[in-house]
């Protein structure tokens, strides 16, 4: 019994570490795609919430960019606690869930 649970924290920490991987070598590009499919995603009277680890190397202030650019407005730039910022949470600001 303790071998699985050994087994499926081992398989949970290498697939986390992979993903910080595949996060941290991302293109422009490919992190971009990621920030506007997570905004357009979201619908309207929700939050979205971009996960800044996971939109490298665009930086905070691009990330702000985008989310105005779509609708939202930025309502949580430290949505992750800490003393460093994990999360950024936007609202959108038209009602109708479109761009502008």
């Amino acid at each position: 019994m303790e071998y699985i649970a050994f087994l499926v924290l081992v398989v949970t920490s290498v697939l986390m570490l992979l993903s910080r991987v595949r996060q941290r070598f991302q293109s422009l590009e490919q992190a971009r795609d990621r920030v506007a499919k997570e905004l357009d995603e979201t619908k309207s009277g929700f939050h979205a919430s971009i996960s800044i680890p996971a939109s490298h190397p665009l930086s905070e202030e691009q990330i702000k960019d985008m989310a105005e650019n779509r609708g939202f407005t930025l309502e949580k730039p430290n949505a992750g606690g800490g003393t460093s910022s994990t999360f950024m949470q936007f609202r959108r600001t038209n009602e109708d869930g479109t761009h502008g």
